[in-house]
């Protein structure tokens, strides 16, 4: 093709390729031909792992549609119950198996090491859930008092494991505290999330303690969680606009 080109142009290959100067031999021109050729393979591969990471992508939302669907129109509650924590379920377990594709982190072990760990979580929370949905549906009978320390301990539990978890995720734009700011700039989203691994051990015993000391802790519990994350956010922004103003 570029001898082709070299033609209709009258003007020599490697001119075209940008090499100014030919000694009379092929060795430059080939070096040259050989880095496009990498360059070029380098995007198919790019363009390739974008294509399926996009079907992957299609996948979960699909899933996600499904539950909201079965959440809004399906009136049998075990069909309702089996259709959300089943797709619910899959979805998380496509993001497991394609996670490296999915969030294009680095494939360094560590780093997709501690998207699973999140992954996984995120599924046992889901199980705990799933369970206690389905005993409330059968014939055991869940005390209110049992309810409450239990969305209390699993509050405390996501808290704990974000603490954690937070300041050890790698840089991306998939998983973590996604906020404007902190998907611009690096420093930012570090700052973010050793905020919150900061706040997770003071606002998960508060919260435990609010559901000890007050009847009706729900809103006390809202509130901590608010803050776990509002602050992070608004230490973030603030370092954000220092930075840039610089």
């Amino acid at each position: 093709m570029l001898v082709q080109i070299s033609a209709l142009l009258d003007a020599p290959v490697y001119r075209l390729l940008g090499i100014e100067s030919h000694d009379g031999n092929l060795r430059n021109l080939e070096e040259e031909l050989a880095k496009r050729n990498e360059a070029l393979a380098r995007n198919a591969e790019r363009e390739q792992l974008l294509a399926q990471a996009n079907k992957k992508r299609g996948l979960i939302l699909l899933l996600s549609f499904i539950t909201m669907l079965a959440t809004l129109s399906v009136r049998n509650e075990r069909l309702a119950v089996f259709l959300i924590f089943g797709c619910m379920a899959a979805s998380l377990v496509v993001l497991y198996v394609h996670l490296g594709l999915l969030t294009a982190v680095s494939t360094a072990e560590q780093n997709l090491g501690l998207l699973r760990l999140t992954t996984l979580f995120d599924l046992g929370v889901l199980a705990v859930a799933a369970a206690v949905v389905v005993l409330r549906q059968s014939e055991i009978e869940i005390s209110l008092k049992s309810e409450k320390w239990l969305a209390a301990a699993i509050t405390s539990a996501v808290m704990l494991f974000g603490g954690f978890i937070a300041p050890k995720l790698p840089y991306n734009r998939h998983t973590g505290l996604r906020l404007p700011w902190t998907l611009q700039d690096e420093d930012t989203w570090n700052a973010a999330h050793r905020a919150i691994g900061a706040l997770s051990l003071p606002c998960a015993l508060l919260n435990l303690a609010a559901n000890l000391a007050i009847a009706n802790a729900e809103a006390v519990s809202i509130a901590i969680i608010a803050l776990w994350v509002a602050i992070p956010s608004v230490l973030s922004l603030i370092c954000f606009l220092k930075k840039h103003r610089r």
